[in-house]
């Protein structure tokens, strides 16, 4: 079962090849993180927000995706913050040319109302959290923690966005583009089940599951375990409540 709202996923983010090792809750530490782009006075604010967690090292920030391309490329950074300040430069743009530099780290997007880029499109891109800008502390900082162990996460905001967002999609069942273990395999991702539980509860190789993971990205032209997870949901494949 998922819980919509705040919605977590334990499956992973679908980067397997990252350069980087996935952090667990006990080796975590100190963040480092980078606020990237946004208007001076709300990167600020973010920034004095995450600096009351004493596990947070804030960097400074970067104003343009230039600046942060180049400080991505030789600083150490475990978590980029964005948020859309530039009306040349879209969120989906953005997160693309964040995520070409580096793969392993994970990227928390703040959308606004009037963001025009869907947030769908900007997980197809690379992006591991969105929220609203309006959305509590609490929820910012459950989305660092998520991040760094390499889940993924939605606000209520968030997912409510993407929910509405999935309904206008043309609809195509997912009957007519898989075979049913391929159906059940991206049933159990969407729970959240791991590689191995899947192996177990369909009698398979953990291996087996790779392989249908790699088929369900192919063939649905999704990226990460979050897209997947959007795919089931709006097909009904996922209990959904809350």
């Amino acid at each position: 079962m998922i819980v919509m709202g705040d919605l977590q996923w334990t499956g992973g983010n679908g980067r397997e090849g990252s350069a980087g090792p996935l952090r667990s809750a006990e080796d975590c530490g100190v963040i480092r993180i980078l606020i990237v782009d946004g208007p001076h006075l709300l990167r600020d604010g973010v920034a004095a927000l995450l600096s009351r967690n004493a596990d947070h090292e804030v960097l400074q920030s970067a104003d343009c995706i230039a600046i942060a391309e180049r400080r991505l490329a030789s600083e150490e950074v475990d978590v980029v913050v964005f948020q859309q300040g530039h009306p040349d430069t879209s969120a989906v743009d953005a997160v693309r040319a964040l995520r070409a530099i580096r793969e392993d780290v994970p990227i928390v997007v703040l959308v606004t109302r009037s963001d025009s880029g869907p947030i769908a499109e900007l997980l197809k891109m690379g992006a591991d959290a969105c929220l609203a800008v309006d959305d509590s502390p609490e929820a910012l900082g459950r989305a660092i923690q998520a991040v760094v162990k390499g889940q993924s996460f939605l606000s209520d905001a968030a997912t409510r966005r993407v929910v509405d967002e999935l309904r206008k999609r043309p609809q195509t069942t997912p009957e007519a583009r898989l075979t049913p273990r391929q159906t059940q395999v991206l049933e159990l991702l969407a729970t959240g089940m791991r590689s191995s539980d899947i192996a177990a509860r369909l009698e398979i190789s953990e291996k087996t599951v790779h392989v249908y993971r790699g088929q369900l990205r192919e063939r649905l032209g999704l990226r990460s375990i979050a897209e997947l997870t959007s795919y089931a949901i709006q097909h009904g494949l996922v209990a959904r409540t809350g």
